[in-house]
């Protein structure tokens, strides 16, 4: 029986894989348990320094798998716990301590989307067609859409994408924000594996501390941000990392952290 999700590990590097191809990758209840065993397994396996999630065949996913949903007009909390289901996948992606980077390719669509949204950074090939399309279907977002989309293009553009249900190209969602790269097909695992072995060369502890502030300072004031990195920072500054990372500095040397 194929593996609707795969886990592979490259070095410092883990590798999640979407593996229904035939179904363009849609997304089911099996891979989005899958999804959060998997990223449950790299929080705790202090080798992996780098997330990449992508997806098999000529799509990186269209979504859920529709047939999936319970509708059950009688028992509609069937719908709701299915949803909730849902988002925790996705959330446990979303609050990985170790940066995770999407890489996509042919369709980003609905909850292929929302799953490319948790991700950390992401690399898109020019082509790909990237969009929400809950709308086209007379749907609405379960897994997202509507809080990360505004968060990283803004409520405009947002607000387009979620009403109309259009799609743009990976060069559309670099200009606009959506994707940190968009490259040729021929150059995307190359740009994907570097930025991968990038992130792996620096500081878990850092990274984690990072992604943190970023993250948390994203839901308060300026004033209360400005303090939480305040008291991160100083509570960091002591760490073996830091000093780690200090010493090569001052010895020009490469530094070689130890995540803690």
């Amino acid at each position: 029986m194929t593996i609707p999700l795969l886990y592979n590990q490259e070095g410092s590097i883990a590798i999640i894989t979407l593996n229904r191809p035939e179904k363009l990758n849609s997304l089911n209840p099996e891979m989005m348990e899958l999804l959060e065993r998997y990223v449950n397994q790299i929080e705790e396996d202090p080798q992996v320094r780098a997330v990449i999630i992508q997806g098999n065949g000529k799509a990186f996913s269209t979504g859920a798998d529709l047939n999936a949903i319970p509708l059950d007009r009688a028992n509609p909390i069937t719908t709701e716990q299915f949803l909730r289901r849902w988002y925790r996948s996705i959330n446990r992606l979303a609050t990985c301590s170790k940066p995770s980077i999407a890489r996509v390719h042919g369709y980003v669509l609905a909850g292929g989307l929302e799953l490319m949204m948790a991700c950390d950074l992401a690399v898109a090939t020019l082509d790909c067609k990237i969009g929400d399309q809950h709308t086209n279907f007379g749907l609405i977002p379960g897994g997202g859409s509507t809080q990360r989309l505004p968060r990283l293009i803004g409520e405009r553009r947002a607000k387009w994408l979620l009403y109309s249900g259009a799609w743009v190209t990976g060069q559309i969602a670099h200009d606009w924000g959506l994707v940190n790269e968009a490259v040729p097909t021929e150059k995307l695992d190359q740009t994907v594996l570097s930025m991968a072995q990038r992130l792996s060369e620096k500081s878990p502890f850092g990274l984690l501390n990072i992604k943190y502030l970023v993250d948390r300072g994203l839901g308060v004031d300026l004033d209360t941000g400005l303090d939480m990195e305040v008291r991160t920072a100083s509570r960091y500054f002591l760490s073996e990392d830091c000093q780690i990372g200090i010493d090569a500095f001052l010895h020009k040397d490469q530094p070689k952290f130890l995540g803690r």
